[in-house]
């Protein structure tokens, strides 16, 4: 994240002296809210302060789909970057702008989501990091056997029609 917005600084500082960082969160949610603060919490860390040296615009598209089109072509006119907060708002960004980078982040597989080329090369200008374990959910059966030893059934509820679904 910092060497996406270290790569842009020189284009901020020649227009002004505040870096201008978009957020598209789908939906609030406590997990995504979450994601958000620990995002401006690392800028901060890391030198970046609302009001000082950053303007931070978030957008929240209230789980409605049809409003990510007009937050992503908003943010990506105005922002030197963008972090999209769940698939849909990734994959409206990335079908918006390919000049913006754009950082996702809970988003379960963003290749099959075609963010992203491959997870170790995601070529374009889309990046960010994934919440898919390779061993999560084996992970987890091992432990509800563990911990209900009696369980002769375990069920899992997930969403067909979202290709992040299939683990």
């Amino acid at each position: 994240m910092t060497s996406l917005i270290s790569l842009h600084q020189l284009k901020a500082d020649k227009k002004r002296d505040v870096f201008r960082i978009g957020i598209s969160q789908f939906i609030t949610h406590q997990s995504l809210d979450a994601t958000r603060e620990g995002f401006v919490d690392e800028l901060a860390k890391q030198g970046y302060v609302e009001g000082e040296n950053i303007e931070i615009d978030l957008q929240n598209a209230q789980g409605e789909q049809r409003n990510l089109k007009t937050i992503s072509q908003q943010l990506a006119e105005s922002s030197d970057v963008v972090l999209a907060i769940a698939r849909p708002s990734a994959q409206s960004l990335a079908n918006t702008t390919q000049t913006t980078p754009v950082i996702f982040s809970a988003v379960t597989d963003p290749v099959s989501a075609k963010l992203v080329e491959s997870r170790e090369h995601p070529g374009g200008n889309v990046t960010g990091t994934s919440d898919q374990s390779s061993d999560a959910i084996s992970t987890q059966i091992n432990l509800i056997k563990k911990v209900l030893l009696k369980a002769k059934t375990i069920g899992i509820l997930y969403t067909q029609s979202e290709p992040n679904s299939v683990v």
